[in-house]
Parts: structure tokens; sequence; C-alpha cells
């Protein structure tokens, strides 16, 4: 860079990156104006109850440094806790990048107040036709989402996508009349999940929040999560 040179920083950091690619421009009398590439590190903002020896630890920690969770008040993540409806609701949305959205008025579950935490996203999810209500108009935002329900979120999350589920089920615990079979597999034919040791998926146990830091972290890297 010629002295004199004046650098200028005109871009911003990626919504779904660790490390973002920041565009500058250097315009200099002497040598005329130029481009040069900076690679910034953005860190993940501290969760003190994440250990580094967790199998999870590099899911968790680019969950955070890609603004999809922060710290509680009290600086926790709680990855062994289970993940809400609400809070499946807030994951997605801010993976999608936070889209400009204007949440109705009135809200389309019977469940959910227009004043409740989570309430643009989890509308916004209805609006994209990820969810909606129930028979009974609910949502359940207090509720445990099941493994089967977040490969069911994943997949509308996607798009989604043509597919043909296979006839021979790649879980020993899931059944091809299943609810979500469909959905499962696909999940698995993506290598966002695979069967467990004895072949099991576990449809129906609730998705803990280290856990489904590994989803979401496997669905970026397969270029899923970008709508």
């Amino acid at each position: 860079m010629a002295v004199g040179a004046v650098l200028v920083v005109v871009g911003s950091t990626a919504a779904h990156a660790s490390e973002a690619a920041v565009t500058s421009q250097v315009a200099s009398a002497a040598s005329g104006p130029g481009t040069i590439t900076v690679t910034l590190t953005v860190p993940a903002v501290p969760l003190n109850d994440v250990d580094s020896a967790s199998p999870f630890y590099s899911d968790i920690t680019w969950l955070s440094s890609s603004g999809i969770t922060k710290p509680g008040a009290d600086g926790k993540f709680g990855p062994g806790n289970p993940v809400q409806r609400s809070a499946m609701a807030a994951f997605l949305y801010r993976s999608a990048g936070s889209p400009t959205f204007t949440a109705p008025t009135t809200s389309g579950f019977t469940d959910v107040a227009a004043t409740d935490a989570f309430y643009k996203e989890m509308s916004w999810l209805a609006a994209q036709g990820i969810t909606k209500p129930g028979s009974d108009g609910k949502f359940g935002p207090a509720g445990s989402v099941s493994r089967a329900a977040m490969a069911a979120f994943l997949y509308r999350f996607a798009g989604s996508p043509a597919f043909t589920a296979p006839t021979t089920s790649p879980f020993t615990d899931v059944a091809t009349g299943d609810a979500f079979y469909k959905e499962m597999s696909w999940l698995a034919a993506q290598g966002i999940t695979k069967p467990g040791s004895d072949g099991k998926f576990g449809p129906a146990g609730s998705v803990s929040r280290e856990a489904m830091a590994a989803f979401l972290h496997r669905a970026d890297t397969a270029g899923l999560l970008v709508r």
C-alpha cells in the first residue's frame, strides 16, 4: 500500500460464518484505486456452561458466532436442556438471516399472545409454512421439540425439496408408515443425522440444545440454511 493511501472498510460480517470476508477499498494518489480482502475472525460469545471437551463444542461455538444463539442472563446456553418450540422458531428465523417480517397484530395460534417472547419468530415460522396450528389452534410454545418434529421443521425450512423416501427405513426404530418418516429419512440422506450404534433415531425423544446446534451446523454445511 502506498504512503497516503486511504483504507475504507465497506463490508460486514456474513450471517453464517465465524470468519467473515470483508472487502476493503484502497484509494491512493500514487498508485490509483485498488481492492484488498481482509479476513476477520469473529469470536463466539462465551457460554460459561459449555466445556471445550464437549463433543458438540464446535457446533455450539458456531451457533453462537453465527448469532443464532447468545448466552442467557446467567451466561449459560443450557446444552443438555430440551429445545422449546418457541426457541426452535427463533433458531430457524435467525438461521434464515432474521429477514424483515412484520408479525400480525392478531396471533395465528390460540395459545400464543402477541406480547409473548418470540411471537414474531413463531408468526414468521407459520407464514413460511414451516408450521401451522394444530387441530385445537395451538402451537405449544413451551413444549419440547421431538426429534421427529425437528426433522420436519428442517425439511420444510429447506423448502420441502423433492425426495423419495426409501422403502426400507434407515433406522431400526422408525417404520416407513410413521409420521414424518419421509422427513427423517431425508435428514439422514443429507448427512445431518445418522443411526446411533443401536441403529436408532429416537423420534419421540426431545432434541437437546447441543444436539440442535449440531443439526443446524450440519444443515448449514450442506447449504440448507439459505432460504
